[in-house]
């Protein structure tokens, strides 16, 4: 997917969607998993998924104002495919990550047992 593409795609929905916290919700060797939720006690809908991550470098928690520039692909690289993901808060740059690719997923991850789950909808992977 191209920056321009997947950026567009991840500002429109945080701002729909009244995004503001940010964290970081997994790290396992090769994937790095960013999450965006407007009430992280309960749940994100939003991840950026960061495929085998070379440079990490930030905050494990933000908070962005979703009217702002949040978010911004390849600074200091030439335009292309995604390699390298900049995030911002209110206090200027909160988190960088360089990778080999990046993806979004929109799922509902719920933090806490639930049944009659909807397509969309799933546990954060250390509910039981």
């Amino acid at each position: 997917m191209c920056d321009h593409d997947l950026i567009l795609m991840i500002k429109n929905y945080v701002q729909r969607c009244g995004l503001q916290d940010f964290s970081i919700f997994r790290y396992d060797p090769g994937r790095l998993i960013i999450s965006g939720s407007n009430d992280r006690s309960y749940y994100h809908t939003l991840e950026i998924i960061a495929e085998n991550p070379i440079y990490i470098q930030g905050e494990m928690d933000w908070y962005c104002d979703v009217d702002s520039d949040f978010i911004r692909a390849n600074v200091g690289l030439p335009a292309g495919d995604i390699r390298k993901l900049d995030l911002y808060s209110d206090d200027g740059l909160a988190f960088s990550v360089t990778a080999e690719s990046f993806k979004v997923n929109f799922d509902r991850v719920f933090y806490y047992q639930r049944e009659n789950l909807q397509p969309g909808e799933r546990l954060a992977y250390w509910v039981e």
